[in-house]
């Protein structure tokens, strides 16, 4: 008999061990969730502080979630959409960066 796999998706608890077909389910205490929740609005704060510090960089967007820093909005070129994701990798407490950052598109 085979195990069913589900989707690994950003809003199912179920996720894939890596090289592995079969799902997990990852189950985490509500006083551990609220510990990572309360660690990850102190994260957001030191990269928003970060960003902020910065004036080609503050208009940045951030999102953090279980030590993941999540970038979105517009930057003029890739050189500052890759120093946003440097700076925010370096804020300690952040464990790894999703960069959603958009290139601004040019005007003529």
């Amino acid at each position: 008999m085979s195990v069913p796999t589900i989707p690994n998706s950003v809003t199912s608890p179920w996720t894939k061990s890596p090289g592995c077909n079969t799902p997990w389910l990852q189950v985490v205490s509500e006083s551990a969730e609220e510990t990572t929740a309360e660690q990850d609005e102190v994260v957001q704060q030191r990269v928003e502080e970060a960003l902020d510090a910065r004036e080609d960089l503050d208009d940045i967007e951030v999102e953090v979630a279980d030590g993941v820093a999540r970038l979105t909005g517009e930057v003029d070129s890739v050189t500052t959409q890759l120093a946003a994701a440097t700076l925010v990798r370096s804020v300690q407490g952040v464990k790894s960066v999703v960069n959603d950052l958009r290139l601004a598109p040019r005007t003529s």
